[in-house]
């Protein structure tokens, strides 16, 4: 029997347990974020989907931190417009990219590579919390 869109009462136990499970492994990184940007669980609520686990902040925040310093590098007063621009651009690539159901393309990127990009950027996020933790800006 139906209960909601893909929620039955035969998993209903298994849906609870997973979401308690994406509530420990995102609230961390959300209130982390909420801290710097003031909408991390703004972002951990409402931006992560029913597949996801994690929310799309860390990875996002550390590609955006490079765009961000290599254009303001170079042009620091139209660097930060360029990088909105970016990230518009990203934004529209995806829904572009959903509309066609291109989503599922994913799968050929071979796992070793998604899980070494992940995890670098998990080694990034350590390292840049290394300062502050030791009370160093």
């Amino acid at each position: 029997m139906k209960f909601v869109q893909n929620l039955e009462f035969n998993n209903l136990h298994d849906d609870i347990y997973g979401g308690l499970t994406a509530a420990v492994v995102v609230l961390p990184l959300a209130l982390a974020f909420g801290v710097a940007s003031g909408a991390g669980l703004y972002d951990a609520i409402f931006v992560g989907t029913g597949a996801q686990v994690s929310g799309p902040m860390g990875p996002m925040t550390v590609v955006m931190a490079g765009i961000f310093t290599c254009l303001t590098g170079r042009d620091p007063v139209a660097g930060p417009a360029l990088a909105f621009a970016v990230v518009i651009m990203g934004g529209l690539f995806q829904v572009l990219l959903g509309i066609l159901k291109l989503g599922k393309d994913i799968n050929l990127i071979p796992h070793p590579v998604l899980s070494g990009f992940m995890s670098s950027i998990g080694v990034i996020i350590i390292l840049l919390q290394i300062g502050p933790l030791l009370g160093h800006d």
